[in-house]
């Protein structure tokens, strides 16, 4: 087991779950718990409540969870991977519904069940467990490899595993390393799905709405898998922008736009870059939550059209090439301009 330290935990008042004989200890007395400055979650664990409201941010339900690892179990799931760094995995499912916080528990283990808790029965090896800020929680390795195979859906599975590969320059090596987790348990729970999911999963995938974007793009609609962020120029070697996805074939752009593209400013930022990419050959479709949600079959037959289309087009009148990263890319330095963050 090994220990890292993303940020402090504070004491008894931080929103996580404490034993009663600690808060005893700490000076809380068994009449304040009965107050409405506490809350009971689980049994025999309370949480500091100050405006009588149980606090349910990511870290707020790790920590309320986190007692109940024991000293060979661990946080696992996105609770785990939010531990990581992966922020945006943060609990909430595509409809802003909370997801429970998984819990891996050693088979001979006992438990009970609580709600908003997922138990997982599952040996853990020492080299499977991490501590970070005082809480254990699976490796990045457990954790990516329990998200793809134990992710109900098959979809979200992928988009998971590609948040955890989004570092693209440390994707291909959790990549291998996964693949060859799978190799030596091959009748684990799941495996079959976490080998497709692997199979799909790309890295530098920037956001969960633009790899659920690419899902529809090779699951749904069953075209090529596209290039994901390349950086498109004119033939003159003029920066047009860097595409979310892009089908080379055809031609074809597809954008997911967020709630931040919203602004005046962001629009109109936004529409010059879309008239320059059109006018340099490319067709260009932009998409938005309600597309990859509940229209999800007329984005897909928007983009069997474009596509189509693309593939018809005269490419004599193609003005774009694909290329490198700029320097201050390259370099880590930001853009202000046309580019689309999902």
């Amino acid at each position: 087991m090994t220990t890292e330290l993303h940020q402090p935990l504070g004491g008894l008042l931080d929103g996580g779950a404490h034993a009663r004989a600690d808060l005893v200890r700490g000076g809380v007395s068994t009449h304040d718990l009965r107050g409405s400055a506490w809350r009971r979650t689980n049994r025999g664990l309370w949480v500091h409540t100050p405006d009588g409201v149980i606090p349910r941010g990511p870290w707020d339900r790790i920590r309320q969870a986190a007692p109940l690892t024991g000293e060979h179990g661990a946080i696992g799931g996105w609770a785990a991977a939010h531990a990581h760094g992966v922020l945006d995995l943060d609990g909430l499912g595509p409809d802003r519904r909370e997801l429970p916080v998984m819990l891996c528990r050693p088979r001979a283990s006992r438990c009970r069940r609580t709600q908003g808790i997922e138990v997982v029965r599952s040996d853990l090896s020492d080299d499977d467990i991490v501590v970070i800020d005082g809480v254990q929680v699976t490796s990045r390795l457990r954790t990516a490899v329990d998200l793809a195979r134990l992710t109900t859906s098959f979809v979200e599975a992928v988009v998971r595993v590609d948040a955890m590969m989004r570092d693209g320059e440390a994707a291909g090596g959790l990549a291998a390393e996964m693949g060859e987790w799978l190799g030596r348990h091959p009748r684990r729970r799941g495996v079959a799905q976490a080998r497709r999911v692997l199979a799909f999963a790309r890295a530098g995938v920037e956001s969960l709405p633009e790899s659920r974007l690419r899902l529809i793009w090779v699951v749904e609609a069953r075209l090529p898998p596209p290039l994901v962020n390349p950086w498109v120029y004119s033939r003159d070697g003029r920066l047009l922008g860097r595409a979310d996805l892009m089908d080379e074939g055809a031609a074809l752009i597809g954008e997911y736009d967020g709630g931040h593209h919203a602004t005046a400013a962001r629009r109109s930022k936004d529409h010059q870059r879309r008239e320059d990419m059109q006018g340099g050959g490319l067709i260009v479709l932009q998409f938005t939550g309600v597309d990859i949600g509940p229209r999800r079959p007329t984005a897909v037959a928007r983009l069997h059209a474009a596509h189509a289309a693309g593939m018809m087009r005269d490419r004599s009148r193609d003005h774009w090439v694909i290329g490198d990263p700029p320097s201050w890319a390259r370099s880590g330095g930001s853009w202000s301009g046309s580019r689309s963050q999902s």
